[in-house]
């Protein structure tokens, strides 16, 4: 098991604070959804907490400081998925996905028959084993998503990190995903995935941290979080409370008119 403390994280470019002093821990494998509107400072979050952004307060991973981490360890530690999906330079997806086994090789051997297998296990995983040899700057937007998913699996890491990763993905796959990441919690692993689908958030997620305007507003289960005062507070919108499968889910509905909206708590 693996603890992660977040404690008062802010992040400022230039005059405009993104991050405001955010808390939370995470003391048990959860499938964490990282939820808000467009500039909620989602990514950023997600950002500092790979260590990839520079910020003020503390974040621990297992008690230590990750700024304090050295590169290689952090990578074995914690696998990122940004919303970016661009690889700079012409690779086929099998070569994609092997680095992820990066962290894991020492000096600048090779791929070894285990990063091989796990390689094409994670490919396999995620359904594009069969573009093993294809270019990946020839895959559609979704297909390279899978496969960078793939890279995240490959990398055999400790917690997860996805940002956005169901944009452009079929609503199979976007199941299929979620499906995936149930699975990683499953075997052990905190996953923290950023979602804007609400009902994917409320149908598959632990517990949801909703964000608005660089502010931690709500941090709990889904249906707690997700009540109608925050929806049209944070949102600005109407949504219907259904049962999916025995959990409760959200189906936004409706726009609220801007004298009914609300400010969130």
């Amino acid at each position: 098991m693996i603890r992660l403390d977040c404690e008062s994280v802010a992040v400022r470019r230039g005059a405009r604070e993104t991050l405001r002093g955010v808390s939370f821990s995470c003391e048990r494998p959860q499938l964490v959804g990282v939820i808000g509107p467009n500039g909620a400072g989602k990514s950023t979050l997600m950002r500092a907490m790979t260590g990839l952004q520079p910020h003020a307060g503390s974040l621990r991973w297992q008690g230590r400081e990750l700024a304090a981490m050295p590169p290689g360890e952090r990578a074995r530690l914690i696998a990122y998925m940004p919303q970016e999906r661009t690889v700079h330079w012409p690779m086929d997806c099998i070569e994609v996905v092997l680095l992820g086994r990066l962290p894991h090789r020492g000096g600048f051997g090779g791929a070894s028959a285990d990063d091989l297998r796990q390689a094409r296990e994670a490919m396999e995983r995620m359904d594009v084993i069969g573009f093993a040899r294809r270019p990946f700057d020839t895959l559609s937007g979704g297909e390279q998503a899978r496969v960078l998913i793939a890279r995240m699996l490959a990398q055999a890491p400790h917690a997860c990190i996805a940002d956005e990763p169901v944009n452009g993905l079929d609503p199979a796959h976007q199941i299929a995903l979620m499906q995936v990441l149930a699975e990683l919690v499953a075997e052990g692993r905190p996953v923290f995935v950023s979602l804007h689908d609400l009902t994917l958030a409320s149908r598959w997620c632990d517990r949801l941290l909703l964000l608005d305007r660089g502010c931690l507003v709500a941090d709990g289960a889904p249906g707690e979080v997700l009540n109608a005062e925050r929806l049209a507070g944070v949102y600005g919108i109407r949504a219907e409370h259904i049962d999916i499968g025995g959990r409760p889910s959200v189906v936004p509905s409706d726009l609220i008119a801007g004298e009914d909206h609300v400010e969130p708590h």
